[in-house]
């Protein structure tokens, strides 16, 4: 039987969720509206959202990122004696060009949210918007131009120091000046210039005049980060054995990834000269003609896809390092071991660099306690309160830093409804890249490769692997990245990567039938693929009803929750068996992965003491298997058959089976119970299938 997951899985647990990802973008290059900005770039389109289906580009695209490289080189090849000496170079001229359709060249956004909503297309027809997201006449071009020249020169010799031994050794050196850019007009730049790191927060420098509180610049960066991009390797072949069947090689190596403009603009099409606000009761069909009110709502400056001015260090970068031992066991058969990992620093992340302030400021450094218990009120340790986010418990802890937040009435209150104050309360909430993180991998590699030989091939490979980062995701436009949940102290995401796979076995084997004589029993082939992956990890958020982020740090993704330490629970508690509905009644077709009653929200302001992507999620197991027979009919017509079974034992797979589901890692459902449980896995493996094929060649 096909089991299923289904939202009987997750009983308490619907208040805990794992969501990753970001939103998908469509493009309509229908103009609604011409904008009366005689400004160029005025694409000047009236998008709808809330109760309308949106007329003309979509709010986020089109963001148009045109290139002209312009390069030349050279290698050269010298050989003496032992070494074989490679130097050569590379430069390239790069002119990028771009503008962001969406956030200012005259595009307004207008909503006309009513309720009851089925009032929403009177109120259109009747012109009448509610809000509009607008470009104030003037500051309506986001076009941006940036110049920069990469110079990569390089040398390596390989020596070949005996009969036995080779040694190579190189260098290259990947430097990028520090991009120059401008804006529509021949204007400069407009960009936060001073400290940005907590718990010190933006800060408005003089001199910004008519760009203030930012500040107008020439160059992308304060300092140029691909100025140090040294890049030392080194590598080796030693065959220690006469017979020359075995060889130990390794190497080490620096690779940078020089930061460009596919990462940097974000930060400069939304800054002055060009920007948006929102508007209450907007006129129409020019929102700032007026209307009921007219006006934009001022608040503090503020960026979602910023790129910080002051990037620290050098540009992201990896030491990748390797060592394997290769034997050869028979002629047609090679067996190998060997280690594989790397370091990764500086590399790009982003997160608010005006958080909330905390009950410690300006130190906010500590992180959560994982306790031995359950706290009590007696334990110092631990904040323990009745006022819990959920309003299912009732009572909650928290440990570590506290960012006091306020109620529904403005006031401080337990119950977090809106943010507390910021560092700075002149800005709002500043979302920016950085390159501050980090990350490593180790893993142990075996493979075992029979050639053809007697009528048979084949292959085995197992790798065990393990990955430690503080965000697998692109940052700033690229896949919507993650924030970093408390930016006083990223260490509290640094733990398994979202694709971290333990085990992985993977094996293929063909074998030709040795039968020969006519065209029935000559011809035919059996080949199988077997693949045996651990589970990618599980990310227990917290997402309850009221409250999914108690801290109410707006990190854009629920916070992780608390362990309840009910009896026979441990961090990472895994039930893996058929559900059980309230009477006790085992529920056909079901599997509960985890025990719900081990987790449960923090207390109102504090963060989870759960690591991040604590749960080993569920594996796969996969085998499919192929017959085929190839038939020579005549002298230029040939027919081959093939049966193919996929998944032939028909071993479940749980994978995103809905629509309505998250279907990202570790998906589990929403609180609303729309949907189907399911836990998202790759590949996702389809129940058994067979198919026939026939086909003819002449």
């Amino acid at each position: 039987m096909q089991k299923t997951l289904t939202s009987a899985q997750i009983s308490k647990a619907s208040t805990f969720s794992t969501s990753v990802g970001g939103p998908a973008f469509t493009t309509d290059t229908l103009a609604f509206f011409s904008g009366s900005d005689p400004q160029p770039r005025e694409d000047g389109q009236n998008s709808l959202f809330n109760g309308i289906q949106v007329i003309g580009p979509d709010q986020n695209r089109p963001d148009t990122l045109i290139q002209s490289k312009f390069s030349g080189g050279d290698d050269l090849t010298l050989n003496r004696g032992a070494h074989s000496i490679k130097v050569g170079a590379v430069v390239t001229r790069i002119d990028t060009n771009n503008v962001q359709a969406a956030y200012a060249n005259g595009g307004d956004y207008l909503s006309y949210a009513i309720s009851p909503t089925e009032y929403a297309g009177q109120f259109f027809e009747e012109g009448l918007p509610f809000l509009a997201f607008a470009v104030p006449p003037g500051e309506n071009n986001s076009t941006r131009y940036f110049r920069e020249i990469m110079i990569s020169p390089y040398i390596q010799d390989d020596w070949k120091v005996s009969s036995r031994l080779t040694l190579n050794i190189g260098f290259r050196y990947d430097y990028d000046t520090n991009p120059v850019g401008w804006s529509y007009g021949n204007q400069p730049l407009g960009v936060l210039v001073g400290s940005f790191l907590p718990p010190t927060g933006p800060v408005i420098l003089p001199g910004g005049g008519s760009y203030a509180p930012y500040s107008p610049v020439k160059h992308v960066f304060a300092n140029n980060l691909n100025a140090a991009n040294f890049e030392p390797r080194f590598g080796f072949a030693y065959s220690p054995f006469k017979d020359n069947k075995t060889v130990f090689r390794g190497g080490i190596g620096v690779f940078f990834d020089p930061t460009t403009a596919r990462l940097y603009e974000s930060g400069f099409i939304a800054t002055p000269p060009a920007g948006f606000s929102l508007i209450v009761f907007p006129g129409f069909p020019t929102p700032y003609s007026g209307g009921l009110l007219g006006s934009p709502i001022q608040a503090g400056p503020s960026e979602f896809a910023g790129v910080t001015y002051q990037s620290s260090g050098n540009s992201p970068y990896q030491v990748q390092y390797n060592f394997d031992i290769q034997r050869q066991i028979t002629p047609a058969t090679i067996f190998s071991i060997g280690y594989v990992g790397s370091v990764s620093r500086h590399l790009w992340t982003q997160g608010d660099i005006n958080p909330p302030k905390c009950t410690t400021f300006p130190d906010c450094t500590a992180l959560p306690q994982v306790p031995t218990s359950l706290p009590t009120a007696s334990n110092a340790t631990f904040t323990v309160t009745t006022a819990c986010s959920d309003p299912t418990e009732t009572s909650c802890y928290g440990s570590g830093v506290q960012f006091p937040c306020l109620g529904a009435t403005g006031l401080p209150s337990s119950t977090c409804s809106t943010q507390g104050p910021r560092i700075n309360a002149t800005f709002g909430e500043m979302i920016q890249a950085y390159n501050n993180g980090a990350s490593s991998y180790n893993s142990l590699q075996v493979s075992l490769n029979h050639q053809f030989a007697r009528n048979f091939t084949g292959q085995f490979n197992y790798t065990w692997s393990h990955c430690i980062d503080d965000g697998s995701f692109a940052s700033s436009l690229e896949e919507w990245g993650q924030l970093q949940t408390d930016r006083y102290n990223p260490s509290y995401d640094y733990e398994n990567c979202n694709f971290d796979l333990r085990h992985n076995i993977s094996a293929n084997a063909l074998y030709t039938l040795p039968f020969k004589g006519n065209r029935l029993v000559e011809g035919w082939r059996f080949s199988t693929i077997l693949g045996i992956h651990s589970g990618l990890p599980l990310n227990v958020y917290n997402d309850g009803i009221l409250f999914p982020d108690p801290a109410d740090l707006g990190s854009e993704w629920n916070s992780r929750a608390n362990y309840t330490f009910a009896p026979g629970c441990r961090p990472n508690h895994i039930i893996d068996k058929q559900a059980v509905n309230g009477l006790g009644q085992l529920i056909p077709g079901t599997i509960q992965w985890f025990d719900p009653s081990c987790y449960e929200a923090q207390a109102p302001g504090f963060l989870g003491n759960i690591r991040r992507n604590s749960l080993p999620g569920p594996g796969t197991l996969s085998t499919d298997l192929s017959l085929t027979k190839e038939t020579k009919l005549t002298e230029r017509l040939n027919m081959e058959f093939r049966a193919e079974v996929f998944n032939w034992i028909n071993h479940f797979n749980p994978g995103a089976q809905s629509p309505n589901s998250a279907e990202v890692l570790g998906a589990i459902n929403e609180p609303s119970g729309t949907g189907q449980t399911s836990f998202s896995q790759s590949p996702v493996v389809t129940p058994r299938q067979i198919q026939f094929a026939l086909k003819f060649d002449f």
